[in-house]
């Protein structure tokens, strides 16, 4: 960690050289406009992110803020399930009514999905849970027959696939059943996992 003062230049001075992904290269930008890492005139900040697990300066990397609309479904669920898994295992979620989730997402320095005029939202006949894979590149043969069972369940293409009507059906029961979407978030992550692994036996078993 170094102090930077508010009128100093910044220079970054790491100890070894990383290459960032997308997400690294976001998650640093948030730690250096944070609110809660400004004092006494200061911004603390690390002086260069590296992969989580390691710590530099008592700055662990930062995790991603993600947010999106409130009351959610398949996309609103699918989705986080498929960042904590394949893109940051801390990233923290956040749901607020539609109206705000623009405005808050700038004040909290979060990435919007599953919203109108977004980049991770719906884009033609593909949803959310598309749109992510797609922007980080993820090719893994199970998660993306996966992405066909999330896509059914939350377009108009309920039959898109064989599993897809059960998805939607399962997350209208988990929507009812829920205190609100963090209750609902934590008991249908177990479901997700099944989901793919069932993908995963689909996908070796080549049928």
């Amino acid at each position: 960690m170094f102090l930077l003062g508010i009128n100093s230049p910044l220079q970054i001075k790491p100890k070894h050289s990383y290459s960032f992904k997308p997400f690294q290269t976001r998650a640093l930008v948030f730690l250096l406009t944070n609110e809660s890492m400004r004092y006494s005139g200061y911004l603390a900040v690390a002086s260069i992110l590296i992969p989580k697990g390691y710590i530099l300066g008592h700055v662990k990397a930062f995790s991603m803020k993600w947010i999106t609309r409130s009351y959610a479904m398949v996309d609103r669920i699918a989705c986080p399930w498929l960042i904590r898994k394949f893109i940051d295992s801390e990233a923290e979620f956040v749901y607020v009514p539609e109206s705000q989730v623009m405005a808050r997402a700038k004040d909290l320095v979060a990435i919007p999905f599953d919203v109108k005029n977004v980049e991770l939202g719906h884009h033609g006949d593909k949803c959310s849970f598309d749109a992510i894979i797609e922007k980080y590149e993820l090719k893994d043969p199970a998660l993306l027959e996966m992405a066909k069972i999330v896509r059914g369940a939350d377009t108009e293409a309920k039959d898109l696939t064989p599993e897809s009507r059960g998805l939607a059906a399962f997350a209208r029961g988990f929507r009812a059943t829920s205190v609100n979407d963090h209750d609902n978030l934590q008991k249908q992550f177990s479901m997700y996992d099944a989901i793919y692994a069932y993908c995963a036996l689909k996908v070796a078993s080549g049928k």
